[in-house]
This record gives C-alpha cells, sequence and structure tokens, in this order.
C-alpha cells in the first residue's frame, strides 16, 4: 500500500469515527443525565461486566 494510500485511508477512519461521535452526542438527551445522576448518586459499588471490547470498556471504567 502507497503512503498516499494509507495517508487517505487514515484521515476517512477518523472523518467516520467523527461522524459516529456527532451522531451519538446528537442522540443524547435527559435519560444520559439520569443514569449519570444515578451512577453518581450509587452509595456502594457499581459492577460493570463484559466480553471482548466491553470488558476493556469495564476495565477502563473501574481505572477511573
Amino acid at each position: 500500500m502507497s503512503d498516499n494510500k494509507i495517508l487517505d485511508c487514515g484521515k476517512q477512519v477518523f472523518v467516520q469515527e467523527a461522524k459516529a461521535l456527532q451522531q451519538i452526542a446528537d442522540g443524547l438527551d435527559e435519560q444520559f443525565e439520569l443514569v449519570v445522576q444515578a451512577l453518581h448518586q450509587c452509595a456502594g459499588r457499581v459492577v460493570v461486566s463484559g466480553i471482548g471490547k466491553s470488558a476493556v470498556i469495564a476495565q477502563n471504567l473501574q481505572a477511573a
């Protein structure tokens, strides 16, 4: 693969990811705020589990 194709492909990936993030942001509503508030108000622990990418996300949440 030539350098130009690699660069073009990389740019395309970032443009697609940016569009996906914008769609997620546009879809946020009051429910998102309610979920964040409920998690923040938990007095104990919140258990998060997963397999594959969701496991990586769970580990990142745990580390935060």
